[in-house]
């Protein structure tokens, strides 16, 4: 019988095999597994990895090693941070939200455009923190809501600001 190993691949980094390191792969395994986590590492997505195994007829046993490892290496490795594709397909919508484009409107447009979730989370997430920081005083708020009154009855913008000097 041939001694399990936890999954060492060609550059001798040790991966996590499952969540509590309970998957146990042959020498054999563990070698057709090594090709599929260095996809991984190379930063394909998870789901091209599962469909490649899949279609190569990969054991469920290092299909599971290989995903739950990945899943864990990645999220340590990647966290929130975007490629450099990623982030310049970001900052065409980043340059929308500076343009002073709604939020939602540049969500409704990522999304229609098939953008990931990632990149989606990632931009918008930026423009919570960039919104506008001149944020009114109780009393400053009570006086521009009397203009903005103004402004909703149609009131000729320039006769409201004319009113408040």
């Amino acid at each position: 019988a041939e001694e399990p190993v936890r999954g060492v691949d060609g550059d001798n980094s040790l991966h996590s095999l499952g969540p509590k390191g309970d998957t146990d792969l042959t020498t054999e395994e563990d070698a057709t597994a090594s090709k599929y986590r260095r996809m991984l590492n190379m930063g394909v997505p998870a789901d091209a990895v599962m469909h490649k195994m899949t279609t190569e007829g990969a054991d469920a046993k290092i299909v599971s090693a290989v995903l739950n490892a990945g899943e864990i290496e990645l999220n340590e490795k990647n966290g929130d941070e975007l490629t450099e594709a990623e982030e310049e397909t970001a900052s065409t919508y980043r340059r929308m939200l500076k343009m002073r484009v709604p939020p939602d409107a540049v969500r409704h447009k990522m999304k229609s455009e098939g953008v990931d979730e990632k990149i989606v989370s990632a931009v918008l997430d930026e423009s919570k923190s960039m919104e506008d920081p001149k944020t009114l005083s109780e009393e400053e708020e009570r006086i521009a809501s009397k203009y903005r009154r103004m402004l909703k009855m149609r009131v000729p913008p320039e006769a409201v600001r004319h009113k408040m000097k």
